[in-house]
């Protein structure tokens, strides 16, 4: 299985849910820029974004295959049923989406250059 080099910070599945139905684009906008179209797998990710090299120089994907069975393929299939009309969640499918929104709060490159920049003032004092 080859491993995944783009990991994203939006997942694609989550993305696909703005695309219409005749296409296989989303129409978007960046800082300064006109818009331009892109397909899902290609917007909101960075190469080894969670992957940690190994002192042998090979990569550990361990976080990126935990975060997909632990947060988002518990969760997508929530916001699809919602998407779809179903408002009515049970108390395991509300845990499920609280925890994939929580998730997806805390894993942008945003949060975690506020986290690096904390964690370097910490250190400094």
């Amino acid at each position: 299985m080859a491993r995944p080099k783009l990991q994203h910070y939006v997942t694609r599945a989550y993305l696909e849910g703005f695309v219409a139905q005749e296409g296989r684009f989303l129409v978007c906008y960046g800082r300064g820029l006109g818009p331009f179209r892109k397909q899902p797998d290609e917007l909101a990710g960075q190469r080894n974004y969670y992957a940690m090299k190994n002192p042998d120089g090979t990569w550990d994907d361990r976080l990126e295959h935990t975060i997909d069975q632990s947060v988002e393929s518990p969760g997508l299939p929530v916001v699809k049923k919602l998407a779809g009309g179903q408002t009515r969640l049970n108390w395991n499918e509300r845990n499920k989406i609280a925890m994939l929104m929580a998730f997806q709060e805390s894993r942008t490159p945003a949060t975690r250059a506020r986290v690096h920049e904390s964690l370097n003032a910490f250190q400094e004092r």
